[in-house]
């Protein structure tokens, strides 16, 4: 881990500001998530700040399934991920697709329900935060992998990199995941930025 991840992480001022603009975009995303899944409100558990070194300590990472990626470009550079285990993202799909409709990762019409899920989550996460940072966020089209999380979520992140690791469950514990915030510490600045202003001009 470089020097300057190891500061964020040990700087509790910091790392709570970037914690509390994921709680910010998680909330949205979750509430957008609830609507589509016609579920009640969903329980998001307090937010982590996650380095390459951290990474084993995130258990909800332990485990293989498949993570949606897309990039985001504009006011701050960053990359948004939605990582599900096998079995919450079998849930989701048979949530969202006609009754008999194949869950499995291989099947064209199961992934696209998948990415598109991650579309409108993201968008509705990178809305709030551009709202925040009163810029605009342009994310691209979301792609996946399949295999083990924590893996997949390391490629992701490089030597400067820290992870906003928000997770969530829905009611009757179906579907659980994570939604990360990827971007490298020197790109936080933007955020912190805005945050600071915020709370300088209050509500």
């Amino acid at each position: 881990m470089s020097d300057l991840a190891t500061g964020l992480e040990t700087n509790p001022g910091a790392a709570d500001a970037l914690l509390e603009v994921l709680n910010i975009g998680s909330g949205n995303a979750l509430s957008s998530l609830a609507r589509l899944l016609g579920t009640e409100p969903i329980t998001m558990a307090v937010p982590e700040l996650l380095t390459a070194a951290s990474l084993p300590t995130a258990s909800a990472l332990q485990t293989d399934g498949i993570v949606v990626h897309l990039e985001v470009a504009g006011a701050a550079r960053c990359r948004f991920l939605l990582a599900l285990d096998t079995e919450s993202a079998a849930a989701l799909v048979s949530t969202l697709l006609p009754a008999g409709a194949a869950t499995t990762f291989d099947d064209a019409e199961a992934q696209s329900a998948i990415l598109e899920t991650a579309n409108i989550i993201s968008c509705s996460f990178l809305g709030a935060v551009a709202s925040l940072m009163r810029g605009v966020l342009i994310p691209s089209p979301p792609a996946a992998r399949v295999g083990a999380l924590d893996a997949i979520v390391r490629g992701h992140m490089g030597e400067d990199a820290i992870a906003l690791c928000s997770r969530f469950v829905t009611p009757r514990k179906a579907i659980a995941g994570c939604m990360l915030l990827v971007t490298n510490v020197a790109d936080t600045t933007p955020m912190l930025s805005a945050l600071q202003t915020r709370r300088t001009e209050g509500p």
